[in-house]
């Protein structure tokens, strides 16, 4: 944490809440299970830790907090943004017709898109949203919404979509079968269809609000190697086998310390 002053000021007294809810003890046990953001990272000891929830090294810092609030904060700004241009598919509860509460303070709306897919090890995940892009257009039909926020300083760094393209092409397999299979027919604008054309990325200046964006329509080839790299973390889960380690931002993995220690999940 940041060092206190001596006079009270709204930094360190918001900062201390900050990091003491985020770095408290849970009452719950996460159960195991892959996410669709990690699949990007190359090395597959990190995919493995992160599947089996292991707890981190290090406690969230507060500057982190701060990243990961307003990065939650702009996805709901621009899926607002989205919504007001009529381009945005929200999730409904076919029960009630209406945005279903969070299931974690079961209060808040939560229009982000649930994904299953446990022969691929994703007990629980959300997607951002479904654009629907009118007819007429070059681009007309449904695509994946993923929304990431930068810093300033790190938005002349993103190109494409490179790593997130994991995330982005399994939501997007998923929720296409999720459509064949009727699962959203009781939403506007998804009924009867049935395609998932890609996975539009957008990457947020945090200090402007402008973005790029990447649209890229669905690969075959590329969703094999996305399934092939699911299955194999499942496999090191079932034959509990440490993956091999490999170089990725090492420094900066909330796990460096077990790895350099060979530390290996036993249950």
């Amino acid at each position: 944490m940041t060092t206190k002053s001596s006079a009270f000021n709204l930094t360190d007294a918001v900062g201390k809440s900050l990091y003491d809810s985020r770095n408290a003890p849970k009452d719950y046990v996460s159960k195991p299970g892959l996410k669709p953001s990690e699949l990007g990272s190359p090395c597959l000891r990190k995919i493995y830790y992160s599947f089996h929830k292991v707890p981190s090294n290090f406690p969230w810092e507060v500057e982190n907090i701060k990243a990961a609030e307003a990065g939650d904060a702009f996805h709901a700004m621009f899926r607002g943004w989205l919504k007001r241009a009529g381009l945005l598919i929200e999730n409904l509860d076919r029960r009630t017709g209406e945005v279903p509460l969070s299931f974690i303070d079961k209060k808040t709306p939560d229009p982000e898109f649930p994904v299953f897919a446990p022969d691929l090890g994703v007990r629980y995940a959300k997607v951002d949203g479904i654009v629907k892009v009118p007819e007429g257009n070059d681009r007309s039909g449904l695509w994946i919404l993923e929304v990431k926020s930068k810093a300033p300083d790190k938005m002349h760094w993103v190109k494409s979509p490179d790593r997130d393209r994991y995330q982005g092409t399994l939501y997007a397999f998923v929720l296409e079968e999720a459509l064949r299979e009727g699962k959203f027919e009781h939403i506007p604008g998804l009924t009867g269809e049935t395609d998932i054309r890609g996975t539009v990325y957008v990457y947020i200046d945090r200090a402007t609000g402008d973005w790029k964006e990447f649209w890229e329509e669905k690969n075959p080839e590329f969703m094999g190697e996305v399934i092939s790299k699911a299955l194999l973390v499942l496999d090191h889960v079932e034959r509990k086998a440490l993956p091999p380690k490999t170089k990725d931002f090492c420094n900066w993995c909330s796990w460096r310390d077990k790895c350099a220690l060979e530390y290996k999940v036993e249950a």
